[in-house]
């Protein structure tokens, strides 16, 4: 019978190699089926082992031991970065791209940094990831990232919240609905460097499990989940694009009032638990291009 760090040792054996994303996905449902089969051991204990039914407590053990064994993973490829900043290049390589390609199309393009000043958690309940908190990974580059939705998420609900307006335009104007697409575009934030980590594991202890929308006072079963969070200094690139093709003001008074509240916005923390210190981020616009034609 494999033992289930065993078993998550091979699947990272190509260590960076490897698509995280892919690994996780896959490395689950072949653990399910093993599981299934009697193949794989969760707890030191035999006994205890013995006892448990199949697929009992899989998820959340899963969940633990890929966590430490790829957030680990990240940290011992710092002390020899190769593997990393070949990553980090292709984020960056595609960043730079993705501005010039925009500033031929666009009329003004926001080349934006945002460093984590606090861990990050986002996407936590992503639905394509077995992991019971989830982080926001890049399928293609193989790094944790900030999705643009969430960037977008993000400024319109401050917009909506303080009924703000840029030279006249409004939340809809600016942000778009489902029926109407506003003249601002946002992108994925990549990670381009970190001073210590870029991924690390935090633990979050639920005391009572939920069953049919309900909860039992006298279920306490305090249950520790290990899950992956964005480091502490970790500066991502994003882009912001605007399409001023179909509105008549002026350029420099609106890239002056959307860098003033692009740092109002992002000011009250990104993605979860922002309440508990987490999300803390430092916003700066590292280049502007304007293009009025």
């Amino acid at each position: 019978m494999e033992k289930l760090y065993e078993y998550v040792e091979n699947l990272f054996r190509n260590e960076l190699e490897t698509n995280i994303y892919s690994a996780l996905i896959i490395g689950f449902v072949e653990a399910s089926l093993k599981d299934l089969n009697g193949d794989l051991q969760l707890y030191h204990d035999k006994r205890k082992e013995l006892k448990r039914k199949r697929l009992e407590d899989l998820y959340t053990f899963y969940s633990r031991v890929v966590t430490e064994y790829f957030c680990d993973l990240f940290k011992r490829n710092i002390r020899n970065n190769s593997l990393i900043e070949k990553l980090l290049e292709e984020a960056r390589s595609w960043i730079n791209d993705i501005f010039e390609t925009t500033c031929k199309i666009f009329n003004i393009v926001f080349l934006v940094n945002i460093e984590t000043k606090t861990k990050l958690t986002i996407c936590t309940r992503n639905p394509y990831m077995p992991l019971e908190v989830g982080v926001a990974w890049h399928p293609y580059f193989n790094l944790p990232y900030i999705p643009s939705t969430s960037l977008k998420g993000l400024m319109k609900s401050y917009f909506l919240l303080n009924d703000i307006k840029i030279c006249g335009l409004n939340t809809l104007d600016l942000f778009g609905s489902k029926e109407y697409k506003g003249i601002l575009t946002f992108f994925d934030a990549l990670p381009s460097s970190f001073k210590n980590s870029l991924i690390d594991p935090d633990v979050l202890t639920p005391h009572y499990q939920e069953i049919g929308g309900k909860i039992d006072e006298k279920s306490v079963k305090p249950r520790p989940l290990v899950y992956p969070v964005i480091s502490s200094g970790v500066k991502f690139s994003t882009i912001i694009a605007v399409d001023l093709s179909n509105v008549d003001i002026d350029s420099k008074t609106f890239i002056n009032e959307f860098q003033y509240h692009l740092n109002k916005a992002f000011f009250i923390g990104v993605g979860a638990r922002t309440t508990l210190g987490y999300g803390v981020v430092k916003v700066r616009i590292i280049n502007v291009k304007e293009d009025i034609g």
